[in-house]
């Protein structure tokens, strides 16, 4: 299928807004990974924003699949290395930005679930409650003061 300059046009606008928001998401969560460094719940605006951010990235995502129209990358890179080598390069920008987001929002989970144990153990420590805790086979800790680890 040949691409027209309209359709061009729409699939450079499309990669360029999904460049500039994937910017923005990254600023987010790179704000985000911060303030758990720093031990600090992040701010309420950090976390509306990104999912504003995330649901804005989601409806690019659906328009620009609209605009590949079934096309996996590897054809659509022969199709635009052809008919405009241009975006192959903001092509290879939005993937890396979008990949980064993924890691990024990756590392920020695991830091919040770390945080979240501590909490739970610091909150049964005040509330004067010494079970020894537990894990589960997947390393998560344990909601229930048994202290139990069950059958050898």
């Amino acid at each position: 299928m040949h691409w027209s300059n309209e359709q061009s046009t729409a699939l450079h606008n499309i990669l360029v807004s999904l460049l500039r928001t994937g910017r923005q998401m990254l600023a987010v969560l790179t704000a985000e990974r911060d303030a758990l460094i720093q031990r600090e719940p992040p701010a309420a605006s950090i976390t509306e924003e990104k999912a504003q951010l995330a649901s804005i990235l989601a409806d690019m995502h659906g328009t620009y699949d609209q605009l590949i129209d079934g096309r996996n990358i590897v054809d659509l890179r022969q199709q635009l290395a052809s008919e405009a080598p241009d975006l192959i390069l903001l092509l290879d920008d939005v993937k890396a930005i979008l990949n980064d987001c993924d890691e990024y929002n990756h590392i920020n989970g695991r830091l919040l679930a770390r945080t979240h144990i501590k909490y739970q153990l610091l909150n049964r420590l005040l509330k004067n409650s010494h079970p020894d805790p537990t894990y589960s086979r997947g390393g998560q800790l344990s909601e229930s003061n048994h202290g139990s680890l069950g059958k050898a």
